[in-house]
């Protein structure tokens, strides 16, 4: 290949899906994306859980653009901080996209949780010991002390979103079994 494809390949900015989103709306399109990826409904929902508690947005519609309350800097759909905050902000402008747009925030989460290593592990992925588990609540622990590792834990109200999520969701299908528009 041309210089140019090495370049792209090599480049830490999180690559851009093929996915397009679908769904009625922002709750269905991430279901959506997520389910696209491999996830089981009880991964997907274990996700999601976190996801709305950690945004303060369970429909999604402004999570993308979502200031941490408590002035802790986290930003966005998983809260980003710090210099994870700075390197989705980096990856945003390499790719010439707004750092709010939901399927940048979704591609870049993916990037992130293929290629983090769960912890206590140097070989083991993010989304690898993710896929592994059965149970919605076993997901959201995960997905929790992995991919968030927050300094309050509220694990509590992440399953009950997590919880939700799969009730209306769930049934092995990526569109929601709720929508009437295609």
């Amino acid at each position: 290949g041309c210089s140019k494809d090495r370049q792209i390949k090599s480049n830490d900015a999180a690559p851009t899906g093929d996915t397009q989103l679908r769904g009625a709306n922002n709750e269905e399109k991430v279901w959506n994306y997520l389910k696209d990826q491999g996830y089981s409904d009880e991964q997907v929902a274990g996700i999601m859980g976190n996801l709305a508690w950690e945004s303060g947005d369970k429909t999604f519609e402004k999570a993308t653009n979502s200031e941490e309350l408590s002035g802790g800097g986290g930003y966005g759909l998983a809260q980003w901080t710090g210099a994870r905050r700075t390197e989705i902000n980096e990856a945003a402008k390499k790719q010439g996209v707004s750092v709010t747009d939901l399927k940048f925030q979704l591609d870049y989460l993916n990037y992130e949780i293929n290629t983090r290593t769960e912890k206590g592990s140097s070989t083991v992925t993010e989304a690898e010991g993710l896929k592994k588990l059965q149970s919605v609540d076993e997901a959201t622990k995960y997905f929790m002390d992995n991919f968030e590792r927050p300094g309050v834990p509220h694990l509590d109200k992440r399953m009950q979103l997590a919880n939700e999520y799969l009730e209306k969701y769930g049934g092995g299908q990526s569109t929601s079994k709720t929508a009437g528009a295609s």
